[in-house]
């Protein structure tokens, strides 16, 4: 199937308004081509004649014909915008959809500018086709054929004229048609770098003022912008020759039509309204070949635009979800010999993850300690189903992790990133977001917990306090504890800490892991970290190191048996200007 028919497809439960919407332009060009006849009886009939009635009437029939094609053109045109608008919403969901449903390998490859031209851009051009191909291909051939019909029963010697002119015209569109249809591709690759500048700039403003950066990303922006419209540029000077070579076309048609007619008047042969219908049936006929000429330049850039949503339409998640429920509690999550090399990172001397073997079991507070790339997040990755390993295997109650449900996994697991995603909508929303069944009580619990009641008491409106985007109007450590809080409201069994008290102060980060510890007796919970202050109090702690399990097992055991658990309880209890006898 091609990518045209696959777009299509999301046309057919709008296939009867589409039909009505052709007939009604069918009544609009039989008015278009009755109006010439009607014309040539008033001028034969009627002016030449000196028989007023024929006048009268036949100007009223032009009126009435008008009026009527005028309406169903009306109509049609609404009837087109409603279908092909329902099409466009239609086409923009399944493509979020699909957007959403693909796995962090895809998510890297094809970046976020890129996705937003797709799902606006790309889906617009293909929605204004759907609804212009009536208007600029249905329209203008009919009117064609109908054209034809009419001049060459008037006279065949201007069919043969009009039979001169056409291969010229026709091979004048194609020649400027293939020159820009190639630049499409280009114009919207172009987009997608443009976009992608703009969002790095919007994300990193205050970075970029930090820096004194503006001027830097502003040139970079505006060498960007320029090379997108010297591009775009380019097809509008194709279109902007072709435009004068066709009209100069037309015109010379009507020329030697009327030079003919004049011929033929002079020797009696036929009268002026006809040569009057036949100008303007050839008009007609060489403007529906224009404006078909349009609609291929029209039809170039939405193949462009259907194919790159396609593109993303028939990737295929690389995480495939399982089929069974995780409806109980986690009891144990086993990595047994796992390897792991990031997609992109093949060539690396190292895996991310390398012949991992752990074991942990519900209940559990486990600290992860390492420096950075010894994997600790990557084991988060994992976990979670962001990636699935290259050897061994993950077990969760001893299923294989790949057996459940990705959806039933993300209840089960939670994970708290360093950097917290902050929703511009109340403190409160942000807290409960994705969340529907919890009480009060397990809300305050949550709030209390992560600390978050502390930086409601200082809102104005308490958590009803709107936050800007991007959270910028909360501190690193208060969306840190935003975070937690929403997580623990949604009573995970495991809850996963990366990094994620790193902008918290030494005090609240011991309230917030405490409070977990005592609060949430029953959850498994996994703390990755560089500092020994937020895992000194775990059950058992993982000391990693390039991917592997360097050493394990209780904070004091480690503490007399492993050298690099030493070191690096050393050097930071040194830097905080403390020393452990």
């Amino acid at each position: 199937m091609t990518n045209i028919k696959k777009i299509i497809r999301y046309l057919k439960p709008y296939r009867g308004m589409a039909l009505l919407s052709v007939i009604l332009m069918i009544v609009e060009v039989a008015s278009n081509v009755l109006q010439p006849k009607y014309m040539e009886q008033i001028v034969d009939d009627g002016v030449l004649q000196m028989n007023i009635d024929v006048v009268v009437h036949a100007g009223i029939m032009m009126l009435v014909v008008a009026l009527v094609g005028g309406v169903g053109g009306f109509i049609s045109c609404v009837f087109s915008n409603i279908y092909s608008q329902r099409f466009g919403n239609d086409l923009r969901k399944s493509l979020f959809k699909k957007v959403m449903s693909l796995s962090r390998e895809q998510s890297d490859v094809v970046t976020s500018g890129s996705l937003i031209t797709r799902m606006t851009g790309d889906t617009k051009v293909v929605t204004e086709f759907s609804s212009a191909v009536i208007q600029m291909v249905i329209k203008p051939l009919m009117l064609f054929i109908f054209g034809i019909i009419m001049v060459v029963s008037i006279d065949p010697v201007y069919g043969i004229v009009l039979l001169v002119s056409l291969p010229l015209q026709i091979g004048l569109m194609i020649f400027f048609i293939k020159r820009s249809a190639s630049v499409f591709r280009v114009i919207q690759r172009m987009v997608d770098k443009l976009n992608m500048s703009a969002i790095h700039i919007v994300t990193n403003n205050r970075l970029i003022k930090a820096y004194v950066k503006e001027d830097y990303e502003t040139a970079r922006f505006d060498r960007q912008n320029i090379d997108l419209t010297a591009t775009v540029m380019k097809v509008q000077l194709f279109m902007a020759i072709l435009n004068p070579l066709v009209m100069l076309i037309l015109n010379g048609v009507v020329l030697a039509v009327i030079y003919i007619g004049g011929l033929q008047v002079e020797a009696g042969a036929i009268q002026i309204g006809s040569i009057m219908a036949a100008i303007s049936y050839s008009q007609q006929i060489l403007m529906s070949m224009m404006t078909m000429g349009g609609i291929f330049q029209y039809i170039s850039r939405s193949k462009v635009s259907a194919d790159r949503i396609c593109e993303i339409m028939d990737m295929e998640p690389c995480v495939k979800s399982g089929d069974r429920e995780l409806d109980k509690a986690i009891e144990t999550i086993e990595f047994d010999d796992v390897t792991f090399r990031y997609p992109r990172s093949k060539d690396s001397r190292y895996p991310a993850i390398d012949h991992l073997s752990l074991k942990i079991k519900r209940g559990e507070c486990i600290g992860i300690l390492g420096a950075t790339g010894a994997g600790k997040s990557t084991l988060v990755s994992l976990l979670i189903r962001a990636y699935d390993t290259d050897a061994g295997e993950i077990r969760i109650n001893g299923e294989n992790l790949r057996a459940y449900r990705t959806g039933s996994l993300s209840d089960r697991i939670l994970p708290v990133f360093q950097n917290s995603d902050i929703f511009p909508t109340t403190l409160k929303e942000n807290i409960t977001a994705g969340c529907t069944d919890y009480s009060e009580a397990a809300f305050e619990k949550a709030v209390r917990v992560a600390c978050v009641d502390e930086i409601a008491g200082d809102l104005a409106f308490g958590y009803d306090t709107q936050i800007a985007e991007r959270g910028n109007t909360l501190s690193g450590g208060q969306k840190q504890r935003v975070a937690i809080a929403r997580a623990l409201l949604r009573k995970p069994s495991v809850l996963i800490l990366d990094d994620c008290t790193s902008s918290l102060d030494m005090t609240t980060e011991h309230k917030v892991l405490e409070g977990i510890r005592t609060e949430y007796t029953d959850l498994t919970s996994v703390i990755i970290s560089q500092r020994i202050s937020c895992v000194e109090n775990t059950d058992r702690v993982i000391v990693m190191n390039r991917g592997k399990v360097d050493a394990q097992g209780s904070p004091a055991a480690l503490l007399r048996d492993s050298a690099q658990y030493r070191f690096i309880d050393r050097s930071q209890r040194l830097e905080g200007g403390e020393a452990r006898e």
